[in-house]
C-alpha cells in the first residue's frame, strides 16, 4: 500500500479562493457586457442624446 502524504499550506487555500473570485467576477462581467451590447442593438436611441457612434 503506497501512502501520500501531501502538505498545503494556508496560502494555498487563499490563493484558490482568490482565483475562484476573481473567475467568477470575470465571467460575470464579460457576460454583462455582452448582453447590453447585443441588447443596444436592438433599442432605439433616445430623443435628446447624441449617437455614440459617428
Amino acid at each position: 500500500m503506497i501512502r501520500f502524504i501531501a502538505y498545503v499550506d494556508p496560502s494555498t487555500g487563499s490563493f484558490a479562493l482568490q482565483a475562484a473570485v476573481g473567475a467568477v467576477m470575470g465571467v460575470s462581467f464579460m457576460v454583462r457586457n455582452h448582453v447590453k451590447g447585443f441588447i443596444s442593438k436592438f433599442r432605439k436611441p433616445r430623443p435628446g442624446k447624441p449617437n455614440d457612434i459617428e
